[in-house]
């Protein structure tokens, strides 16, 4: 997919919050790219969110008003939380 017609919004640290933060955004409509940093097989390096530019003020809104870290959707998303 061509990250030209998406605006990047957010960027994580890791897979397990990459996850989390994208389906916040789909629970919410929002139609969301993940493009994952994975320069070795197996090395979780997080990635970044893109949205349809017409719904990137309301993503960055609802990412906002999480106020979640990086480590606290990664402890989410694994069940240590």
């Amino acid at each position: 997919m061509n990250t030209q017609d998406w605006q990047h919004i957010h960027e994580c640290s890791s897979q397990w919050a990459l996850d989390v933060a994208a389906g916040v955004l789909r629970s919410q409509g929002i139609a969301v790219f993940v493009q994952r940093d994975q320069p070795i097989a197996g090395l979780d390096e997080g990635g970044s969110l893109y949205v349809h530019p017409d719904q990137a003020q309301q993503a960055e809104q609802i990412l906002s008003a999480q106020q979640i870290s990086d480590e606290e959707l990664t402890a989410l998303a694994m069940g240590t939380r």
